[in-house]
Formats: C-alpha cells, sequence, structure tokens
C-alpha cells in the first residue's frame, strides 16, 4: 500500500535568501550616488549581521580580503549593471527590516538627517573586523584581488562583535524588535487592503451600466 503524498501545509516555509545584487541594489536606492566601495562594504556588514541574527547564512555572497576592504568579486563586476531598486519581502517582513536596520545604520543615521557618506569609514570599519584581518595576514590583498574569507571565520568574526556591541564597546546596528516586526506588518497589510480596494474599484460595474 502506498502512502499518501505530504501535505504541502505541513511542509515548512522555505528560508529567504538573498542575492549579493539584491542587496547592492537596496543600498544604492537608499544613497542615490553611493559609490562602489561603500556598497560593497554594506552587502559584507548585511551579510554579516544576517547570519549572526537568523542563524544561517541568509545573503548569498563570498568575500576576498581586496587591498580597499572584504569584497565580493561578483557583485564587484556587476555593479555597474546593478540598478537601484529598494528591497520588497512581503514575505518576510522582519528580513526586510534587519537588511534596512544594517544599511541605515552604515549610512549613519535616518533618512533624512544623517550625514554624507564617506566611503573610508565604512572601509575601516570593514577591514576592521577579525575576519578581514585574519585573511589578509595570510596573504596581502591587492587592489583587486586577495586571499579568501572563509564563512566559518565570517560566522565566528561577527558573533564576537555581537557580543562587543551588546557590552557597548563597538558600534553596529540594532536588531528590529517585534515592534518593528508589528508596525511593518500593519502597513503591509494596509497597503494589500488598499490594492485589492483599487483593484476592485477598477475591475467592478462601470456607473453608467445598468
Amino acid at each position: 500500500m502506498t502512502s499518501p503524498p505530504p501535505d504541502p501545509s505541513d511542509q515548512p516555509a522555505p528560508l529567504t535568501t538573498l542575492t549579493s545584487d539584491q542587496v547592492v541594489a537596496h543600498a544604492r536606492f537608499s544613497e542615490p550616488g553611493i559609490d562602489k566601495s561603500s556598497a560593497l562594504m554594506l552587502l559584507f556588514f548585511v551579510t554579516g549581521w544576517l547570519e549572526e541574527w537568523n542563524g544561517r547564512r541568509v545573503v548569498d555572497a563570498g568575500f576576498e580580503a581586496w587591498q580597499h576592504g572584504p569584497t565580493d568579486p561578483a557583485a564587484h563586476a556587476r555593479f555597474a549593471e546593478t540598478l537601484p531598486k529598494r528591497l520588497r519581502l512581503p514575505d518576510d517582513q522582519m528580513l526586510e527590516l534587519q537588511v534596512e536596520s544594517v544599511v541605515t545604520w552604515g549610512l549613519g543615521g535616518k533618512p533624512g538627517q544623517r550625514k554624507p557618506v564617506h566611503s573610508s569609514a565604512l572601509i575601516s570599519a570593514a577591514k576592521a573586523t577579525r575576519a578581514y584581518q585574519e585573511a589578509a595576514g595570510t596573504e596581502k590583498p591587492a587592489f583587486a584581488s586577495g586571499p579568501e574569507l572563509p564563512a566559518d571565520r565570517m560566522t565566528d568574526a561577527f558573533h564576537a562583535l555581537a557580543e562587543a556591541v551588546a557590552a557597548g564597546a563597538a558600534d553596529g546596528p540594532s536588531q528590529p524588535g517585534e515592534e518593528e516586526r508589528a508596525e511593518a506588518d500593519r502597513q503591509a497589510e494596509a497597503k494589500r487592503l488598499r490594492a485589492q480596494l483599487a483593484e476592485r474599484f477598477d475591475t467592478g460595474p462601470g456607473l453608467t451600466e445598468v
């Protein structure tokens, strides 16, 4: 006797995975005119912090220790073709909030209230991480190449950084809490209802129809 097929509703929801292009596009959307180095440093921090907060690798990115900081070579090569685009994750509001939290922190404050971004500050912060320093210690980084930053060293480095931030010994982004999630969910639901109402109005019977 064959077993019945599994009920899809019993299966765990798939985990959201972001591409490096999505993160870079969001950085370019958040700060029009941002330079390549700053955007790629933001990609590094988003990758590290989201893994620390979620206990798994969320961003599909791989880094090398280049002269100007930890860099994803593929994202570097595609930067010119990665157009500004706001990250939208209707089914994963918390992840969207986490990306925004790291990007906002990296850009120096809230939109409309932050100072101009200087890539040197982001580069210095990224190069100060244990993951970069350990990789750079194995082989001298070049301008557009360098030793790989192993994924496990990234994990360890950001875990240590999170502990330092919690102790007040280092600076870092704040993880969104349930209050932020509830507000994001409320806004998403309000937007969904507005779209539903607009669609119903647009497709309903004409006022002149009998």
